[in-house]
């Protein structure tokens, strides 16, 4: 019974901005020590950056996004730069031809901390993992 209602009154994301999130943001991770992963984002584009220390050319990936309060059933490539605020920041995986998306946890001071659910892949299985950003400055 506890847990019905623990799961019934949990916290489904933290409603944000589009303009609390306009700007650069870097992943503070122990994980990723090898490469500096940075996002930035605009009204309408998500573009996230991996450099690493060993690879000259860094791996840049841009999306377009939206906010949505919750996880949408289809992707509604019209709400891109329209939506200002939600609980989920919402993309089109291109490759896996799906929507994908980050839920938002808390956003407080420069700190973001995002949510996402990772498909098994070589050495990590299925699951949530959360992801802590700190806004950057250049």
């Amino acid at each position: 019974m506890t847990f019905i209602v623990f799961c019934c009154t949990s916290k489904a994301g933290t409603p944000v901005l589009r303009s609390q999130l306009v700007g650069k943001w870097r992943l503070i991770d122990e994980n990723y020590k090898d490469c500096v992963n940075t996002w930035e984002f605009t009204g309408d584009t998500m573009k996230q950056t991996w450099k690493y220390k060993l690879i000259d050319a860094p791996s840049i990936y841009s999306r377009p996004y939206y906010l949505f309060t919750g996880i949408p059933s289809k992707y509604e490539p019209s709400l891109v730069g329209q939506t200002r605020s939600g609980t989920h920041i919402i993309y089109y995986a291109e490759k896996l031809k799906r929507i994908k998306y980050y839920e938002v946890m808390s956003l407080k001071n420069d700190t973001l901390i995002l949510r996402t659910y990772t498909e098994k892949t070589i050495g990590r299985l299925a699951g949530y993992v959360t992801l802590t950003l700190k806004r950057i400055s250049e």
